[in-house]
């Protein structure tokens, strides 16, 4: 759902652990600097290559939209399982049942305290973290 969590999306070398963005490659002149060979390059750096305006641009006139993940993958990691697994499955219908539709609930933070009745989230990932994920 975000293309940025993609292993392709920056410019690297697998086996020399090295991420780069695009500027840092440029600057780089494109050459690893663990190994000294050419730079495999990423989705973002192709898609700089391409743009004809800066990143954050935004037309005049341009309507607003939202980045949404699906309720049952929020919590699955709100539950530690995966979003087909049976806890989420149970969740997902007694969360619709008491709020209403999915997505007025995924434009409302605190969904982990919601999935439980207001008691403390079991997040594995901890709370500040889970919800800097779901407001993303």
């Amino acid at each position: 759902f975000f293309p940025e969590e993609g292993k392709y999306h920056l410019d690297g070398h697998r086996n020399c652990k090295v991420q780069w963005e695009p500027s840092r490659t440029n600057a780089a002149s494109g050459l690893c600097p663990v190994c000294g060979k050419k730079l495999t390059i990423g989705v973002l750096h192709r898609v700089e290559d391409l743009a004809d305006r800066k990143e954050n641009f935004v037309p005049l006139h341009a309507r607003t939209y939202e980045r949404m993940v699906p309720l049952a993958q929020v919590l699955g990691a709100c539950l530690g399982t995966g979003p087909a697994s049976k806890k989420v499955a149970e969740k997902y219908r007694l969360m619709l049942g008491a709020l209403g539709p999915e997505l007025p609930v995924l434009r409302h933070q605190g969904l982990c305290r919601r999935a439980h009745r207001g008691r403390r989230s079991p997040c594995k990932s901890g709370g500040a973290e889970h919800q800097r994920g779901v407001r993303r």
